[in-house]
């Protein structure tokens, strides 16, 4: 037995393995009720095909995923050139605080991030960018930004996900994470 045989035998079916007693190889989609973490010095036996490699120990396995690693807690980005964000803006006293060009795109997977933002205003040659909502996009001016009566509030305030990234926050209800060219 070897970690690589154990994945080969497991990995078509399974998203979880695991290797115990330096020869034992088990599959499984979740792990067992019971289950706990045991500190990793515990797996010490070496694999019965491989001895540079380590299969778990009596009562203790050796575990690896195929699954996706979660993703990291989302960021308000700070760049996406051009643009630098400046803060989290409420909308306008009655009116957009960015009516210049708008971009409205909330498929999930391809939808909207800070990035795609940044790259539809920059074609349109736009200073101030917003993303809101977690799909919608907005371009404008520094000066009607600043007419707009927009205020800017705390950035928890700015805590929906994007679209497009569940790894970056797009603004949300009346609220946006906001960037201008520097």
């Amino acid at each position: 037995m070897t970690v690589e045989l154990c994945a080969s035998l497991c990995t078509s079916s399974y998203t979880l393995f695991g290797l115990e007693y330096g020869e034992e190889c088990w599959c499984a989609n979740v792990f067992g009720t019971g289950s706990v973490i045991a500190p990793e010095l515990d797996c010490s036996f070496p694999c019965v095909g491989d001895a540079a490699e380590i299969c778990g120990a009596g009562n203790r396995l050796s575990v690896y995923s195929t699954a996706p690693a979660p993703p990291a807690d989302p960021v308000h980005v700070a760049t996406a050139p051009p643009y630098t964000r400046f803060g989290c803006y409420t909308e306008g006293n009655g009116t957009r605080a960015l009516s210049g060009a708008q971009d409205v795109d909330y498929t999930p997977g391809t939808g909207m991030t800070v990035e795609k933002c940044a790259t539809f205003c920059s074609a349109g040659s736009f200073a101030v960018m917003g993303v809101e909502y977690g799909g919608e996009c907005y371009c404008g001016s520094e000066a009607s930004f600043a007419i707009s009566g927009a205020s800017l509030v705390a950035d928890s305030q700015c805590d929906m996900l994007c679209a497009g990234s569940s790894a970056e926050f797009c603004g949300a209800g009346n609220r946006l994470d906001t960037y201008h060219i520097v």
